[in-house]
């Protein structure tokens, strides 16, 4: 894997330089993660394999970071629940059942998980493929409207990788 040096993202070893800074990646091994005060996960290595680059997005239940997985040498996501969420027995039981249910539904409109552990330092985390991507919400507040072939392109391909899960009568209850 590659890093720019600049925003600490993650690219294949055949990319040369960030498309969002325009720098010359280097190995990521070269390239430690600047380590920010607010927020001590960035920089540090969770579950021994998974050394925290970013974050991605905040939620409602947790904080989504782009880590590079020390064993399998590539990009991840890693959802990690946020501390007043995972003292609520009924949402961890929730949030550890997402992983248990998604080993059911391999799919390729459906991201992978592949990984859920309690951390170091207490928190729960969920390990997935990680797709460099936008919010829907940002897209709209940018755009301020989708063309209608864009949309009919989105939703099905939601709606593609919700079948199998309904199929099994499950219900996707964060989409």
């Amino acid at each position: 894997m590659k890093s720019c040096p600049t925003c600490s993202r993650l690219y294949p070893d055949d990319a040369g330089f960030c498309p969002i800074d325009g720098v010359e990646l280097r190995s990521a091994s070269q390239v430690p993660p600047a380590h920010d005060a607010s927020d001590p996960r960035i920089g540090a290595l969770l579950s021994g394999r998974y050394q925290v680059r970013r974050v991605v997005a905040d939620g409602g239940m947790g904080r989504v970071y782009e880590a590079l997985d020390g064993t399998r040498g590539r990009a991840v996501a890693l959802k990690v629940l946020h501390a007043e969420v995972a003292r609520d027995a009924v949402a961890l039981e929730r949030f550890k059942r997402e992983f248990e249910l998604s080993q059911y539904l391999p799919h390729e409109h459906i991201v992978e998980v592949f990984d859920f552990q309690k951390t170091e330092d207490g928190a729960y985390v969920l390990a997935m493929d990680y797709h460099e991507g936008e919010e829907l919400r940002s897209v709209l507040k940018r755009e301020k409207a989708i063309a209608a072939e864009r949309i009919v392109r989105i939703l099905s391909q939601a709606a593609i990788g919700l079948d199998e899960a309904h199929r099994r009568q499950w219900i996707h209850r964060d989409l």
